[in-house]
């Protein structure tokens, strides 16, 4: 092979394990990070004031340590389950080309129905809320549903992709049924680690449950939010102080994955 050959072979082989963290330059200035966030209520930023989740304080986190601009293309809604991401928001990845993809869902695909009974029951709601879905069925639709997800995301874009799991809201020993739903949780993050672990050359996969150990419940201690129809039970999404524990988590745990992989390991 020539000798001209083999350096353009090297500086492409350079140029692809350049990590995120560094600041990449163009023109003398620091390259974009395109950063897709996909999911249901917890990236949309229900409950927290202007909207505000963990994309847009995740997305500020990696502007600040790596010194580039970035671009959010957040397109999660609230109640969106695991299909509603596969047909409503992947359209034009390739066009998007993100460097960054992150992924929470798979609550409503059948855990925050049974939040929604405990809350009728304990408040005596008129009306039947628990329509709570079978595991043994919702769960396989699930992984269905996410591995289909996570194949499209891999195959039209070089990103790296970090996939959440879900907290326990719940105060131990209160009366919202903390039990219950550590059992759904079981089932729904097992399933979540096990699909992402297929396309683990490309995922991370950060638990929420454990960062959220010993935060259940509302302020002043708790990191929920309350609530705007004030139900008991129903304090289900982050506060501030949530999504910034939610943006650190993951950033502590892609920025060293990124950092191992510009160097070959």
């Amino acid at each position: 092979m020539r000798l001209q050959s083999v350096l353009a072979l090297v500086l492409l082989a350079v140029a692809a394990l350049v990590p995120l963290v560094a600041p990449e330059r163009a023109h003398g200035q620091a390259r974009e990070l395109t950063y897709l966030a996909l999911g249901d209520s917890v990236p949309s930023g229900t409950d927290v004031p202007e909207g505000i989740g963990y994309p847009s304080r995740l997305g500020q986190r990696i502007a600040n340590d790596t010194g580039r601009p970035l671009r959010l293309h957040n397109r999660a809604r609230a109640g969106e389950q695991s299909g509603g991401v596969l047909a409503m928001q992947l359209d034009g990845l390739s066009d998007v080309a993100p460097e960054l993809v992150t992924l929470t869902v798979g609550a409503n695909d059948f855990l925050v129905p049974t939040f929604e009974c405990v809350a009728t029951k304990l408040d005596k709601a008129p009306g039947d809320r628990c329509n709570v879905a079978d595991p043994r069925y919702s769960v396989p639709a699930l992984e269905t549903n996410l591995r289909a997800i996570l194949g499209r995301v891999v195959a039209d874009t070089h990103a790296t992709v970090v996939v959440t799991t879900y907290y326990n809201p719940f105060p131990r020993g209160g009366r919202c049924g903390s039990g219950i739903a550590d059992l759904s949780l079981g089932f729904l993050n097992k399933a979540i680690a096990r699909i992402a672990g297929e396309y683990r050359d490309r995922t991370v996969v950060v638990d929420l449950f454990a960062v959220f150990r010993g935060h259940e419940g509302s302020e002043p201690t708790g990191w929920f939010a309350p609530n705007p129809l004030r139900m008991r039970c129903a304090d289900i999404h982050p506060n501030g102080d949530g999504h910034d524990a939610i943006a650190g988590a993951i950033w502590s745990s892609l920025s060293p994955r990124l950092s191992s992989s510009a160097s070959g390991h």
